[in-house]
């Protein structure tokens, strides 16, 4: 009799390792099939250790600026989006989940001293700031100070208001009346052609300026069409200093007005418009430019291309608390306390909603990861899959939600590597790890990987994996370029009609630099032995057993393993 094993797959714990099928491992380690041989991973690459004083870093994101890479650090368990724009001159990114001023979306950009290579010990980047400009809340007054026409055709009435600028264009929505005072801006009657309007009342909020950089305000006017409508149009910007010093454009605290009607440009974009909410989380951002986050119930959904613009009438209500948000082709999936949420649709302003029809919440914010044409979360139960308009749960046939609650699955955080769902698990500072799942090939079952890390980062450019670890150490995951990883495969248990004495045994391998075969005999280790070479070798004569089972442990490809109760018999 022989047993031979010459194809692998990795570890289904929902089975007993007695009836596991033929392929599938008791315990695979650092390994990997997928040429279907035996082989290692890779190994890990040391980039650099972080500093970060006093505190554990919780998150990590690699900033490219200028044809510089720089790592920047967290406390918070943040989510990071890079800008929309392409070729964003000043790369911004965006993120949500930080604690430090009050729980706004930040941003930050290139361009500043210090800006992201602040001292060391640090959170960077260095400089950040609110994301979103609040709109300004004090009405401007306007005065006709040129003749009122006695010939009202030749008039019109005119409505003026303004918005905040940012640094880097960034623009408010205008004022707009308060609930409290229901009329418009500014409405007089003046001649359409070489009027003369003083416009005071102008007022820069410095509060709405903390932590965010103010540059001027954009006067606005109105101009009625044909259709009796009437459009905001630019008419001046005023800088701030000009504002809070009684100076320059607004000389003696009043902006002076005599443009006529075919001088204004462009007309106000930003009327419904509003700033992100505070607190607001698991930031991502959709291939279609819509920047996409959570609070409580409610999903927030941009301007698309313009991250600093939520306006409200985007945003859709579940009927759970939404503990995460991931997005796949025009759909965000949005794992929540109860069922799975689906948003398809392109235009914000034309989304459209609806319950996937799995129970299983979302337990782990950070375990949602966006692959491309589907998005996976860890649920109560496994993880749960959301591709096109369905979802499943895709570790159904592989683990029960008793093995998988030894997974902690409350504390995974995970990531998308080369096609595989990359997981890291821990329950307390003993039982920790990682495993490895490919979600196209559920059967072949999961890999867990010896070492755990508190965070990652994945360079879609490279499609590199960077993991740290607890000493703040940062790698590389899996690096082609660094020594394998020492790998352990151990067979199902393979239960015969009758004892038997298995006396001989062969590895067909790539190569023979490390391999040991350890070989169980009705569960206990009956032999073990460092193999250097494809030739058959003796086993020794320790009695007949009914269950056999074989692991191997090494870093070299193995193609077969096979024992026999005679050395001719490997021989066929």
């Amino acid at each position: 009799m022989r047993l031979k094993f010459n194809a692998f797959s990795g570890m289904i714990p929902k089975f007993n390792p007695v009836v596991l099928p033929d392929n599938n491992a008791e315990n695979a380690v650092n390994c990997r099939f997928e040429s279907g041989v035996l082989q290692p991973l890779y190994g890990l690459t040391e980039d650099e250790t972080l500093a970060l004083t006093g505190h554990n870093i919780n998150a990590i994101h690699r900033w490219d600026v200028n044809n510089n890479a720089y790592w920047l650090r967290f406390t918070d368990k943040v989510d990071v989006i890079r800008s929309p724009i392409a070729d964003d001159s000043y790369s911004r990114i965006y993120w949500s989940g930080d604690t430090r001023l009050g729980g706004a979306l930040l941003y930050s950009y290139a361009g500043e001293v210090n800006a992201v290579t602040g001292g060391g010990g640090t959170e960077y980047p260095n400089n950040y700031y609110k994301l979103g400009i609040p709109a300004p809340t004090q009405k401007p007054t306007a005065v006709l100070v040129s003749t009122v026409p006695t010939d009202y055709v030749s008039a019109s009435a005119r409505f003026y208001t303004y918005t905040y600028v940012g640094k880097l264009d960034e623009e408010s929505a205008p004022y707009s009346p308060q609930t409290n005072d229901p009329s418009p801006p500014v409405a007089l009657i003046c001649p359409n052609e070489g009027a003369v309007v003083h416009i005071s009342g102008i007022v820069f909020d410095v509060s709405a300026d903390t932590g965010r950089e103010i540059e001027a305000v954009r006067l606005y006017r109105t101009i009625v069409g044909s259709t009796g409508n009437a459009d905001y149009l630019f008419l001046d910007e005023i800088p701030k200093a000009d504002i809070l010093g009684n100076s320059g454009k607004y000389n003696g605290g009043k902006y002076i007005d005599s443009v006529a009607d075919d001088g204004l440009a462009g007309s106000l974009a930003t009327t419904a418009w509003d700033e992100p909410r505070d607190n607001m989380y698991s930031l991502g951002l959709t291939a279609y430019g819509v920047a996409y986050a959570a609070i409580g119930k409610i999903v927030c959904l941009s301007e698309p291309f313009v991250p600093y613009a939520w306006p409200r009438d985007y945003e859709l209500t579940c009927d759970n608390d939404i503990v995460a948000i991931g997005h796949y082709d025009n759909a965000l999936i949005v794992g929540t306390t109860g069922r799975p949420v689906m948003i398809t649709g392109i235009d914000p302003q034309n989304m459209s909603q609806s319950e996937l029809p799995i129970s299983e919440a979302c337990v782990s914010a950070k375990s949602m990861v966006s692959m491309g044409r589907y998005a996976i979360y860890a649920s109560p139960n496994g993880l749960v899959m959301a591709s096109g308009g369905d979802a499943q749960l895709i570790t159904g046939g592989i683990i029960t939600n008793r093995e998988w609650a030894n997974y902690q699955p409350d504390s995974i955080h995970a990531y998308q590597h080369r096609g595989k769902y990359i997981f890291f698990w821990k329950k307390d500072s003993l039982n920790k790890g990682g495993v490895i799942f490919d979600p196209r090939s559920p059967n072949d079952g999961l890999i867990a990987f010896n070492q755990y890390f508190v965070a990652g980062y994945r360079d879609q450019d490279t499609d590199t994996l960077y993991l740290i670890d607890e000493n703040k150490v940062l790698w590389k995951f899996d690096d082609n370029n660094a020594s394998p990883r020492t790998y352990t495969w151990k067979s199902k248990r393979i239960s015969l009609d009758a004892p038997h004495c298995f006396t001989a045994a062969r590895v067909l391998a790539d190569s023979y630099t490390n391999i040991t075969i350890n070989i169980y005999a009705d569960n206990t280790l009956y032999h073990t032995q460092a193999v250097t070479n494809k030739s058959p070798f003796r086993l020794p004569r320790n009695g007949r057993y009914r269950v056999w089972q074989v692991e191997v442990i090494g870093v070299d490809a193995i193609r077969e393993v096979a024992i026999s109760e005679t050395v001719t018999e490997l021989q066929v």
